[in-house]
């Protein structure tokens, strides 16, 4: 009975040595003795449905489903070696499942949501248990009036303590209203993360597609070259054509060999980028599926601001963080304007010589200042010229007022964006018309050169430049096909939509 408050204290201690416990995971380490044992610290260990339970039908689909699974990031894999061949669509779907920053992204919008959805806990009390042991310097002492005699008490007391608080302002319903901003500020931020994510899928992908067709047409041009070479050798071995024409060609053949391989070292360091942006491990063999394929429609841009300006995410979001400054102008004013209610309830029994005393009995325990109690508290700073809580204010205004230039600044942006993007899309629309004749007349050109050559009445320096011009027009055509797919999907994300309803908009 002596050494029970040492009990309690333990009892009381050993929740604080629970939470702060734990796996290695609690703690961060600098050093690690491998590569894999630093990817296997950096990757979330986490409870596989801890998610999916903080997440509702509210959230975007790609999260709500499979969200728990999707967050561990798939260490397996990531480090899987395989074969594997996708077409733009499926390459989206993989950075969607495993891209490292969407991800970030995903747990983000997680804990704005678990915030959302556990509101209700600005309602629950503060509660609090204590204990105190305690020596006095001098003796207390009390008086009989049995005996009509003072005695002496022991120095040691202990004393027990419950208090349990809670308070009450309108601002707490203001601090409601904004963790609901807030996720669905996150839900912008989040969807605004996705869509920029497919679009640079998207055009990595054609990209990579450019830079492979680019490197056919220079094999062709490599295998053209070889067989002038074979041509003039046979030639130069009949007496036709002199060694230096032999030797030009050899020449001509082999500068272009190093060409080729900058060209394949570009290619794999953007596949890696590629890779590393899907998510899959370096060591995968990616194979790409797909043509650069571009389906001209018409564009005009008044017609498109008009519609789709205002529903632009960037647009949006600025729009959440002037309703914010908003209800945290109201929290600030409720909260220095407004009264506040606390509702308090303490208990607190004291027992004199803990270590003489029976615990058990209640005789031995005597309560020193528990209480019920209700107070109504304003704070009158505010109304002072020159306060904290005005100045507060006056800065949120100036917030307000600097977000709204900010907010003009980015519709100016965006029509200019769009603008822009049109006018690019219609000159490439055009500019393919002009390179299909290009591509015409340059073959042409030269097949009368090869054939020329080949009877021996052009040079080879004629040939070599009738191929150059041929290949460059097919790879300004290429190109310029490029620039019109990558350009239609720059304006979908700068519209935020899809290219069919911009079609069926045309269509109306």
């Amino acid at each position: 009975m002596k050494h029970a408050w040492f009990l309690l204290c333990a009892a009381m201690l050993f929740p604080a040595a629970l939470f702060a416990g734990g796996s290695r995971e609690s703690g961060t380490d600098t050093d690690f003795s491998s590569l894999d044992e630093l990817k296997e610290f950096a990757t979330p260990s986490l409870d596989e449905n801890a998610i999916e339970r903080a997440v509702n039908s509210q959230a975007p689909a790609d999260i709500a489903d499979g969200a728990g699974e999707a967050a561990l990031l798939s260490r397996e894999r990531m480090r899987q070696k395989e074969e594997l061949t996708v077409d733009v669509e499926k390459a989206v779907g993989l950075a969607r499942e495993y891209n490292l920053s969407l991800k970030s992204s995903q747990l983000g919008l997680v804990k704005k949501r678990r915030a959302l959805s556990t509101v209700w806990n600005s309602f629950l009390p503060t509660l609090q248990v204590s204990t105190t042991l305690k020596r006095m310097n001098e003796a207390p002492t009390s008086f009989d009036f049995t005996t009509f005699s003072a005695y002496e008490l022991s120095r040691w007391n202990q004393s027990f303590g419950v208090d349990a608080n809670l308070y009450l302002n309108l601002a707490l319903f203001d601090g409601i209203t904004a963790t609901r901003l807030n996720y669905e500020s996150g839900l912008v931020d989040y969807e605004q993360a996705r869509k920029q994510l497919e679009r640079d899928v998207r055009k990595n992908f054609y990209n990579l597609l450019l830079m492979q067709q680019n490197r056919d047409l220079f094999v062709q041009q490599i295998a053209a070259a070889k067989d002038r070479y074979d041509q003039a050798r046979i030639n130069y071995q009949n007496g036709l054509v002199p060694e230096l024409t032999m030797l030009s060609a050899r020449v001509a053949w082999e500068n272009l060999k190093p060409t080729l391989e900058s060209m394949d070292l570009s290619y794999d360091q953007a596949l890696s980028g590629f890779k590393m942006t899907l998510g899959l491990s370096q060591d995968t063999e990616l194979h790409l599926d797909g043509e650069i394929s571009a389906d001209p429609i018409a564009l005009e841009a008044d017609p498109l601001i008009d519609q789709y300006l205002t529903g632009r995410l960037d647009i949006k979001s600025l729009l959440y963080n002037l309703k914010n400054l908003d209800v945290q102008r109201r929290a600030t004013i409720s909260q220095a304007f407004t009264p506040g209610l606390t509702v308090g309830w303490s208990y607190d029994p004291t027992m004199n010589d803990p270590f003489g005393g029976d615990y058990f009995n209640s005789d031995s325990w005597d309560q020193q200042s528990g209480m019920f109690r209700i107070t109504v508290a304003m704070n009158l700073e505010g109304f002072l010229p020159g306060s904290k809580t005005k100045v507060e204010l006056a800065g949120i205004e100036d917030d307000k007022r600097s977000l709204r230039l900010s907010l003009m600044q980015a519709i100016e942006g965006a029509e200019m964006e769009i603008d822009s993007l049109v006018k690019q899309l219609n000159h490439s629309k055009n500019s393919m018309d002009s390179l299909k004749l290009n591509i015409e007349l340059a073959d042409q050109a030269y097949r009368m050169a090869e054939e020329a050559y080949r009877a021996g009445s052009r040079e080879l320096l004629e040939v070599q430049n009738a191929e150059i011009e041929l290949n460059n027009a097919k790879y300004e055509l290429l190109k310029e096909k490029y620039n019109y797919v990558t350009g239609l999907l720059d304006l979908e994300y700068a519209l935020n939509t899809t290219l069919d309803k911009i079609k069926e908009g045309n269509d109306e």
